[in-house]
């Protein structure tokens, strides 16, 4: 080195620059080789870690395929278990349609039906009803004719009332009848009157041909049922409810002799749809108000009586005469039969 002359520092010669040179060169170098440490070390990390990410992205393929084959081996499984239990049931069906075909070709016996307990002809009271499948086979012991005993029931309701001793007609002429009618309801209904005892079976016959006709009476009852005092007003009161009726010991209406009912020979049917009408001032005139509608013979009701249709036919045939084909007064509803 040698040293300025005016200031009297040392100046570096050749060799020292060479040698500064020199070492700033072996930094250089220095830092490149680290460079160069430290971008292999980084390449190689990165290198280790992408290796490790595949490992473990195979490692969970491994994985997700040995769940999938366990998957599909128990799919499988529970297939083969489904094909055998879908094989068990069709040979079940196989045997119950043996089954059923030797069931169906087997006649099978029908069960007997119990037949509906039988209504006894003795055990129907007045207005009771009755099915018609509770009936005995023979209707006829439903149709019968008593005698009238002192000692009995039926005198006991009439005695002093539809009934009293007198010279005209004794009790032992008369009968007491049971016969069966379909109400207006359209209803089997047991029913009772008294007549003669000389026209009782002809009555009787004539309700038995009006029930097979299943012609509708809306009651029939003994006036009795309806008794006012006296035997007139006792009649209006029984027309009043539209009751049919025949023996009644009373006076004709508007008269002084005796009525065809007091011998027990005439018989009213729905007196309120055939009423007892009269000519009075050139006008037709009626007693009962209920009546009203019935007056004009052409209305359309099947309660109605008219010449040659059921009810009056089977009347006429066992010889009564009808009160409907008299001129003034005319009674729509009266039936009688006049004793040879």
């Amino acid at each position: 080195m040698r040293r300025n002359r005016q200031t009297g520092w040392k100046i570096p010669t050749a060799a020292f620059w060479c040698v500064t040179a020199l070492a700033v060169l072996l930094t250089v170098l220095s830092g490149l080789l680290y460079l160069g440490y430290r971008l292999r070390s980084a390449e190689r990390d990165s290198a280790v870690r992408e290796a490790e990410e595949q490992r473990m992205l195979v490692a969970q393929e491994e994985a997700d395929a040995k769940t999938a084959k366990e998957a599909l081996n128990e799919a499988e499984t529970r297939n083969a278990e489904l094909e055998k239990r879908v094989d068990e049931l069709e040979t079940q069906v196989d045997e119950l349609n043996i089954r059923l075909t030797i069931a169906l070709s087997t006649p099978v016996p029908l069960p007997t039906p119990t037949p509906a307990p039988k209504t006894a002809p003795g055990a129907l009271s007045p207005g009771d009803t009755v099915q018609r499948e509770a009936l005995e086979e023979e209707l006829s012991l439903y149709f019968t004719a008593e005698t009238i005993e002192r000692d009995g029931d039926v005198f006991a309701r009439i005695n002093g009332k539809s009934y009293r001793d007198n010279p005209n007609i004794r009790l032992e002429d008369l009968r007491y009848l049971r016969i069966l009618h379909y109400n207006f309801d359209h209803e089997i209904q047991s029913g009772e009157m008294i007549v003669n005892r000389r026209i009782a079976d002809d009555v009787l016959n004539v309700f038995r041909e009006l029930f097979d006709a299943e012609y509708e009476i809306q009651s029939v009852f003994l006036v009795d049922n309806y008794w006012t005092g006296n035997g007139t007003s006792t009649d209006t009161a029984s027309i009043d409810v539209n009751n049919t009726s025949a023996f009644n010991y009373r006076e004709a209406t508007g008269s002084n002799h005796l009525s065809n009912h007091a011998y027990g020979l005439a018989i009213d049917i729905n007196p309120q749809q055939n009423p007892y009408v009269w000519y009075s001032g050139g006008r037709l005139r009626y007693a009962h108000d209920n009546a009203a509608p019935y007056v004009d013979r052409t209305v359309d009701d099947p309660h109605v009586i008219k010449k040659d249709d059921v009810c009056y036919s089977i009347f006429i045939k066992y010889g009564f005469t009808w009160g409907g084909n008299w001129k003034s007064p005319i009674d729509y509803q009266h039936f009688e039969k006049k004793l040879g």
